[in-house]
C-alpha cells in the first residue's frame, strides 16, 4: 500500500470517528429535562462505589473542541463537559512527542515513560497501574476495548515491557492479572 494511500485512509478513518464521537455527543439538556448523569459519587443500589475510566486514545482538549464546535457551532456544549467527575492529566513523554504506549502508561500509572515502553518507568522498573491496585483492595477489574487487548492503551493498564511489540509477554501479563472482565476485538493486518 502506497504512502499516500495509507494516509488518506488514517485520514478518512480519524473524520469517521470524529463524525462518531460527534454524534455520540448530546448538547446540553433543556433546562426542563432531569440530568442525563446522577452524580457518580453516589454508590449503586448495593453501596459499592463503580469506577469505570474511559480513555479516548488521541483524544484531547482540541478534539473535543472540533466536535463541540462542528455539533454545536460553539464550544464547551458536548454533555461530557457537565459530567460530574471528570479529570485532566499530562502525558507528556521525555521522549518528545508521546505516543500512545507513554500516554496510557502516564494514566494508568502516574508515572512518565519513554515512548513505546508500557507499565514501566525510565529505568525499566514496573510500577502499578490502576488495574493491579484495584485487584490489590479486593475490587472486580476489567478492560474493555475495541482494538486488541495487547495494544499499547489497554495494555497499559494490564502489563509491565519494555517495548509495546512484546505481544506475547503482554498477553502474558494481562493473563497473570487475571481480570473479571476482558473485551478486545481488533484486526492484526
Amino acid at each position: 500500500m502506497s504512502e499516500k494511500r495509507r494516509y488518506m485512509g488514517a485520514r478518512r478513518l480519524s473524520l469517521c470517528a470524529l463524525a462518531l464521537l460527534v454524534s455520540a455527543c448530546p448538547s446540553r439538556n433543556p433546562k426542563d429535562q432531569e440530568p442525563l448523569v446522577q452524580d457518580a459519587a453516589v454508590p449503586a443500589g448495593d453501596g459499592i462505589p463503580r469506577i469505570i475510566i474511559v480513555v479516548g486514545d488521541g483524544l484531547g482538549r482540541g478534539q473535543l473542541e472540533a466536535a463541540s464546535l462542528f455539533r454545536h457551532g460553539e464550544t464547551d456544549t458536548l454533555y461530557l463537559f457537565e459530567l460530574p467527575h471528570r479529570g485532566r492529566i499530562s502525558t507528556a513523554s521525555p521522549s518528545g512527542i508521546t505516543d500512545s504506549a507513554a500516554s496510557a502508561t502516564a494514566m494508568a500509572t502516574g508515572v512518565l515513560t519513554l515512548n513505546g515502553r508500557i507499565g514501566v518507568d525510565l529505568d525499566k522498573v514496573s510500577a502499578e497501574n490502576l488495574m493491579e491496585l484495584a485487584k490489590s483492595r479486593g475490587m472486580a477489574t476489567g478492560v474493555v476495548t475495541n482494538t486488541r487487548l495487547a495494544h499499547a492503551t489497554p495494555a497499559s493498564f494490564t502489563a509491565h515491557v519494555d517495548s509495546r511489540h512484546k505481544y506475547q509477554d503482554i498477553a502474558l501479563d494481562l493473563m497473570e492479572l487475571e481480570p473479571d472482565v476482558m473485551l478486545g476485538g481488533g484486526r492484526k493486518d
